[in-house]
């Protein structure tokens, strides 16, 4: 269908009523796209704003959060009294273990501690970074097993892999350093990854600094590195895989401090040509699968050209809408708008043959030149004024004089200016980027036409307070409050905002001085080199698309010169380059636009993607934000063409239109059509709609549960929606899982949010008793044999902590049913949520069949509202939501501590 490399990697195609798409879903297909500011979220499956480094975390972070031990105690290094700490869930605070910590540098001593880590056998990892070395220590003995120190230099945080081997992130080398599990040095990891949406590897500067480090369940690495916008991603071999965005502070892994998301305020991308193969194809709609947090908006422009290499670029439509538009969304439907033609060359050519105005810019009364070179005109006529303008001067009695503009004085501004001074100083390019605090519609627009050389930018501030600025006469003419400006010099940019403006009066130097008596006089604006002074308003204000151009004309001829700026309020129209040929400053006396073309037809389309995040201005400052804490996420964008139109079924007479000359819309009985075609097509749009609709991420409620009664799965009120997309998500492995521990487990993990304890019975089994000169020992074994008052094969103790998001008995039936469901037909098993029905020592149980859940992190230690009074409140307030004692009273038995997602339980 068509040759272009762009569509192909796209996947363009036909559907079955012939009309033509492309869709945009995976990194590729946005690699080929121009612009800045947004990247590949592996993490969020979409396009989002690019990700900024954390640099000023780089001397101060460190992997400081609690870690629950399998003893039940809340451990963390204090890295400024050289101390391990830990402490109860429930305890005031944290104390430091006994027979460990100091400064000091032997053993068992630590100079700025820094991550904590546990292995499977309960192992604690201390990362001792003042010494550079890892220290291995027995929590219950109090006593140092091993020390790793090969190697290292400024070690920050240890994991270890579920076969033992200790992978250690340092800060000192810029590497992750490999140990066996038998504490073997096995040489060290050189960082490398992939950019996620280029597949690149990632440049060696700035040079790495690994602060933290984990290992996922697949055995691959992800590496924190303030330095770097994204986490490091790789084999524990070494090999580069793709960058991962940070993780949200409720998944972060164990020991890591919470660290917020910082993306770019902004993006903007523009990709195109797409070819559509045909000519003249009207392109119609744009369909986008996204996600846009409050704050944040997306905004869709395109153009359309029988040619490939098109000067003109008339992004439609000129002033978008940032999507989602409330109003025109379906309910279930995809953001979705019709594409529509650029507006302002139509209303420019509508003008017709416009005539040149000689306009009367001041009035002076007393404050003219006599016999001088300078004037002083208000800021408003001043700025309507370069140097090389010619104005007459006309006096009440008659009297003129011609004079040419020699220089206009810099206005002063206040203004807020954010960037590296040096780049003001010298700027390679200049470019407007808002306009009264509002994006330009066709993007941001450079400024070569006001002058040959950007010139030089002295504001007072550059840290974004409010300072003042001389600025330039070209910049003061087109200018004014709200509006941004911003140097560039390759990816290097600095922003100044104006603010408001001091100065009332603005002077003007002549060429010569100005012969008599002017001090009262009128003054005209004669000729503006590089600029048209119009009759009337013009019907738009701002840039016009790169490639507008107008005809100029004189007596002698016309030229066709191009249009760069449109200022509605004075007439005036600013030319790329000043004007040269049949039509001259001097001479020309009237002027029009051509007859615009529909920029929705064509057979190529360019797409323009703005991208805008929940700004977060930094405190006491003014100017437009550059750092946002929430983006959007463009999962799919899919391009449609042609539009179906019951037009095209009428007979011909009825069916005539003009594509290239009537914009979209134009015609009444298309437009009348239009009102039958939504109820016509409405089952080929929720055809289109179900690959969305079957994304558990992306469906509504309805069809979220839909998908879920395909897995046996079920929900009751009291299951959030985010708790029910998760379900649906790894429904498949949970009902692979049916009728194991950690397959419940986690089923009861995803609706509670909380880690869940699971005990088998037969694990409290006690241990054989005592057989002089065979088995046991002294305080260890029972003397005699032990009786059971119960069965324990087929039973099992479950002990969860309820979310209290609504009735209590409507959660215990959540909870109960979710049991039910997963655990094998034969099996019995007993519910505890803490309070009364908990076991506590002394009372006939084991230590090792205590399970003591906890909610999360933030939530404070809160009492059984079932328990009778006098109860003793649950402990809770754990980092990962959880924890379980180990050991028996009086037994030997052996403790295993296993992670299950994101929390860790240990099983008797």
């Amino acid at each position: 269908m068509t040759g272009s490399p762009l569509v192909r990697r796209l996947r363009p195609g036909l559907d079955p009523n012939g009309g033509f798409w492309a869709m945009l879903r995976y990194p590729h297909d946005w690699a080929g796209a121009t612009g800045q500011g947004a990247t590949w979220d592996p993490a969020r499956g979409g396009l989002a704003l690019a990700p900024l480094a954390r640099p000023e975390l780089a001397a101060d972070w460190l992997p400081l959060a609690p870690v629950a031990g399998p003893d039940g105690y809340l451990y963390r290094a204090d890295p400024e009294t050289g101390q391990v700490l830990r402490k109860r869930p429930c305890d005031g605070g944290f104390g430091p273990v006994p027979g460990l910590g100091g400064a000091g540098a032997s053993s068992g001593r630590f100079r700025a501690p820094a991550g904590v880590a546990f292995d499977a056998r309960g192992r604690l990892y201390v990362a001792d970074a003042g010494n550079g070395r890892v220290q291995i220590i027995d929590p219950k003995q109090g006593a140092v097993i091993a020390v790793l120190d090969e190697g290292l230099r400024l070690p920050t945080l240890a994991a270890i892999a579920p076969d033992g081997s200790v992978f250690v992130a340092d800060a000192g080398t810029g590497m992750i350093h490999v140990f066996s599990r038998r504490f073997r040095s096995c040489g060290a990891l050189v960082l490398d990854t992939l950019d996620p949406m280029t597949n690149t590897p990632w440049t060696t500067e700035p040079p790495p600094r690994p602060l933290a480090l984990t290992i996922f369940a697949d055995g691959t690495l992800a590496i924190f590195d303030p330095l770097r916008p994204m986490l490091w991603h790789m084999t524990r071999d070494g090999a580069p895989l793709p960058a991962l965005g940070w993780f949200d502070e409720a998944g972060l892994p164990a020991g890591w401090s919470p660290t917020p998301r910082r993306n770019g305020a902004e993006a903007e991308l523009i990709l195109g040509p797409i070819d559509g193969g045909i000519y003249d194809l009207a392109w119609h709609r744009i369909e986008i699968d996204a996600d846009t947090p409050p704050g944040t908006a997306i905004e869709v422009q395109t153009f359309a050209a029988n040619e490939a290499d098109t000067r003109l670029r008339a992004w439609a439509p000129e002033r978008p809408i940032p999507m989602p538009r409330a109003v025109a969304d379906g309910r279930g439907k995809a953001l979705d708008r019709l594409v529509l033609s650029d507006q302002a060359l139509w209303s420019l050519w509508r003008l017709g043959r416009m005539v040149r105005d000689l306009p009367v810019i001041a009035s002076l009364a007393g404050s003219g030149p006599v016999d001088a070179d300078t004037l002083t005109l208000p800021r408003a006529a001043a700025a309507r004024l370069r140097a090389g303008d010619t104005l007459r001067l006309t006096t009440p009695a008659g009297a003129e004089a011609m004079a040419t503009v020699a220089a206009v004085a810099a206005a002063n501004w206040t203004v807020a200016a954010t960037g590296a001074a040096a780049l003001f100083a010298a700027p390679p390019s200049l470019a407007l980027i808002e306009r009264d605090g509002v994006a330009l519609p066709y993007g941001p627009s450079e400024l070569p036409f006001l002058f040959p050389a950007a010139p030089a930018l002295w504001p007072s501030r550059t840290d974004g307070k409010p300072g003042e600025l001389a600025l330039p006469p070209e910049l003061a003419a087109i200018l004014g409050p709200a509006d941004v400006i911003e140097a560039r010099d390759g990816d290097a940019s600095a922003r100044i905002e104006l603010v408001e403006p001091l100065d009332d009066d603005i002077a003007v130097t002549l060429t010569a001085p100005v012969a008599g008596d002017f001090s009262t006089a009128t003054v005209t604006l004669e000729a503006a080199p590089g600029r048209l002074i119009l009759r009337g308003a013009l019907p738009t204000d701002g840039p016009l698309p790169r490639g507008a151009t107008i005809s100029v004309i004189s007596d002698d001829g016309a030229t066709i010169m191009a249009a760069a700026w449109a200022d509605a309020a004075t007439g005036t129209l600013f030319l790329w380059e000043p004007l040269d040929g049949a039509a001259m400053a001097a001479n020309w006396t009237n002027a029009i636009f051509p007859e615009p073309v529909a920029s929705d037809r064509g057979r190529y389309l360019w797409l323009r993607v703005r991208m805008t995040g929940r700004g977060l201005p930094p405190p006491g400052r003014v100017g437009p934000p550059t750092v946002a804490t929430a983006t959007p996420v463009i999962r799919s964008l899919r391009i449609t063409a042609p539009r179906y139109s019951l037009l095209d079924w009428l007979p011909p007479l009825f069916a005539q239109r003009d594509a290239q000359a009537e914009p979209p819309g134009g015609s009444f009985l298309e437009r009348f059509l239009s009102l039958f075609e939504d109820q016509f097509t409405e089952a080929e749009a929720a055809f289109e709609s179900i690959s969305r609709l079957m994304n558990p991420r992306a469906a509504d409620a309805d069809w979220l549960a839909f998908v879920a009664g395909w897995l046996d799965l079920a929900f009751d009120p009291s299951w959030p929606m985010e708790r029910r997309r998760r379900l649906v998500i790894e429904g498949a492995s949970l009902q692979a899982g049916r009728g194991t521990p950690a397959a419940l487990r986690r089923y009861l993990e995803i609706y509670t949010g909380n880690a869940v304890g699971i005990v088998e019975d037969f694990r409290n089994r006690p241990p054989e008793p005592i057989q002089l000169g065979a088995r046991g020992a002294l305080g260890v074994a029972p003397l005699g044999g032990v009786t059971l008052n119960r069965a324990l094969a087929h039973r099992f103790s479950v002990s969860v902590t309820l979310p209290s998001r609504a009735d209590r008995r409507t959660e215990l039936s959540a909870v109960r049913k979710i049991i039910d469901d997963m655990k094998p037909a034969h099996t019995a098993y007993a519910l505890k949520t803490g309070g009364a029905g908990a076991q506590r020592i002394g009372m006939g149980s084991t230590v090792g069949a205590i399970v003591i859940p906890g909610p999360g992190r933030t939530r404070p230690c809160t009492c059984d509202p079932d328990a009778p009074p006098g109860d003793r409140p649950q402990p809770g307030n754990l980092a990962e939501g959880g924890f379980r004692l180990g050991g028996r009273l009086g037994g030997g038995s052996v403790t295993e501590f296993r992670p299950q997602g994101d929390a860790h339980v240990q099983m008797a």
